[in-house]
């Protein structure tokens, strides 16, 4: 009994486990696009309610599924793709058909240039759509080269031709495009002329450019640096030094203005004139250095600055000036050294524009002082701007320094020498009687002068006598006592006297007491003495 219920079991477990085969009857649509994207139906049997879904290897998950139907979305794909449905260990599998892609004609929407020589090879950008990855183009049926393709771009080589309205047409994917006419323009031109395309005639190229090969069809723009002053032109100009040309298509240079200059040829700009020099003019081709007593102290100067008074330049290209030292002076304007002070002046701070002479009192000795000196004792300085001191005179002294006049010896003094410091007194035996003696004069005879500083000397009383002049002192005069005389007219005549013996006794004559002859010399001898006259 307990054997029978076991089997009974069994069986209904295998019972319940049991699946159909899935079983696809249609499939709806039958085919896609390669891209995908589109719902896709299969009816059948068998499916369960968790199907699994595959494209080739590309799983796909249901959108909905029953035992009966499945939706899913199309995934991407080309040609024909197995599909498999499985539930379970039971599949079913059928074919699905991807529809080629639609591909649409090329279109041209533009050419450039749609105008060209006839005997060139021009370059042409055709602009459009769907050219597709290896398309061809033809010129009359002529086939162009490709220099390069995109999908919505190709640039070719136009093939040379005989001229008029030629038909264009790009071919992708075995499709023609639309026609698009390029206009082949059938001239020729020389060096210094073009082919104006859209007058289809020949001119000379104009000024500001110019032509140097044959055939071309612009003029090209003289370039920065260069000019083209007439039409027809070959080659460009290079702009000379001292002109240049900053833009292109230039019919003539321009001179670089005042305060700046230009080097070299082909020149674009102009450059300033740097520190220290100038340029006074228009269109020159380097800065002047400045010249000395002169400098420039800006960028950009079109002259140069004369140093002012009280300062100088030395050197040339200089960009600033210097104080004339002490010592020195500059009077004017663009002096390139400072004079130096002369002698008999000076100048005691820097950047003067005068000297100044040394005041009374003082002296310059040297050139290029900066301060004077005291005249010294002994000597003096009368008027300003003295180079020496002048000695004191004789018969004059200076006794301080710095003195502007010498003063005379006072009377009673003297100075016998040049450049004293002070007076000598009149000794005895002479006097000064006036200032400014170079020497004491002697008492003369009949005088004297027992003192120093006499201004006049004494007269002798009577009955003295000196020992001649120069006397400072006198001698009473002994008493002659006549004892006899004979004073005969016409006849010899003769004195009789007495001496002393330290006298000598001279013997003179006058006819009117004022004028005395010495007739004789007598030496005393303390006797009778007598003379004949």
């Amino acid at each position: 009994m307990m054997n029978s219920l076991r089997i009974a079991a069994a069986f209904l477990m295998l019972a319940a486990v049991a699946v159909a085969a899935p079983l696809i009857t249609s499939i709806s649509p039958s085919t896609g696009p390669a891209a995908g994207g589109i719902t896709i139906t299969i009816d059948g049997s068998g499916f369960g309610t968790t199907p699994t879904i595959n494209f080739n290897t590309t799983s796909v998950t249901p959108t909905t599924a029953t035992d009966v139907q499945i939706t899913f979305v199309l995934p991407p794909g080309s040609g024909t793709a197995n599909l498999t449905i499985s539930n379970g260990p039971e599949s079913a599998q059928t074919t699905f058909n991807y529809a080629p892609p639609i591909v649409p004609p090329p279109v041209i929407t533009s050419l450039s240039p749609a105008r060209g020589l006839a005997s060139q090879a021009t370059s042409v950008v055709i602009t459009g759509q769907e050219f597709g990855f290896s398309p061809s183009v033809t010129f009359a049926g002529v086939a162009a080269t490709i220099i390069m393709s995109t999908a919505t771009t190709l640039t070719v080589s136009k093939p040379i031709d005989s001229g008029g309205d030629v038909t264009v047409v790009v071919a992708a994917a075995g499709q023609p495009s639309n026609t698009k006419i390029f206009c082949s323009v059938p001239l020729t031109s020389l060096a210094g002329y073009y082919v104006d395309l859209d007058a289809e005639q020949v001119v000379p190229a104009p000024v500001g450019s110019y032509s140097d090969q044959i055939n071309l069809t612009t003029a090209k723009l003289a370039p920065a640096g260069f000019y083209a002053p007439v039409a027809g032109m070959m080659q460009a100009i290079p702009c000379p030094p001292g002109m240049f040309s900053q833009n292109q298509g230039s019919a003539s240079p321009t001179p670089a203005p005042a305060g700046r200059f230009v080097a070299t040829s082909a020149a674009t700009s102009s450059e300033v004139c740097p520190l220290g020099s100038y340029t006074p003019f228009s269109g020159m081709t380097q800065a002047i250095p400045s010249s000395p007593g002169y400098f420039v102290g800006t960028l950009g100067a079109f002259q140069q600055t004369p140093a002012p008074a009280g300062k100088f330049v030395a050197g040339s290209g200089v960009t600033s000036t210097s104080d004339a030292p002490a010592g020195s002076y500059t009077p004017v304007a663009g002096m390139s050294a400072a004079i130096p002070a002369s002698p008999g002046y000076f100048v005691g701070t820097a950047g003067a524009i005068a000297q100044t002479p040394a005041p009374a009192g003082k002296f310059v000795a040297g050139s290029g002082v900066t301060s004077t000196s005291n005249a010294p004792t002994g000597s003096y300085t009368p008027v300003a701007g003295m180079s020496a001191a002048i000695p004191a005179s004789p018969g004059y002294f200076v006794s301080f320094s710095g003195a502007t006049a010498q003063q005379p010896a006072p009377i009673g003094h003297y100075a016998a020498l040049s450049g004293v410091t002070s007076t000598m007194t009149v000794p005895a035996g002479y006097y000064g009687p006036v200032i400014g003696l170079q020497a004491p004069i002697p008492a003369p005879a009949g005088t004297y002068a027992p003192n120093s500083r006499s201004a006049e000397p004494l007269p002798v009383p009577p009955d003295y006598t000196t020992g001649g002049p120069a006397a400072t002192t006198i001698t009473p005069i002994p008493q002659i006592k006549l004892t006899a005389y004979s004073l005969g007219a016409g006849t010899a005549q003769s004195v009789s006297f007495e001496t002393l013996a330290s006298q000598n006794y001279g013997i003179f004559y006058t006819g009117n007491l004022q004028d005395y002859i010495l007739l004789e010399t007598v030496a005393g001898t303390g006797v009778h003495r007598y003379a004949h006259l």
